[in-house]
């Protein structure tokens, strides 16, 4: 899936997906992905009590 089809995938989606405002990935101190909805901006604070939750699930499908 690229960056387009992701964007549209969550734009389209009425499950959980439909909750993401905000998407930043950084590799090797550099930003690899960058992408927003609902309005947010990538300088727009966002609430992450559920991220450790997130990338903990992400680490072990790997």
């Amino acid at each position: 899936m690229n960056k387009e089809q992701l964007h549209q995938y969550i734009t389209e989606s009425s499950g959980n997906e439909s909750n993401i405002c905000q998407i930043y990935a950084i590799k090797d101190g550099s930003t690899v992905y960058d992408d927003c909805w609902n309005g947010f901006k990538t300088i727009d604070a966002m609430n992450v009590n559920s991220v450790t939750k997130g990338v903990m699930g992400l680490l072990v499908t790997l």
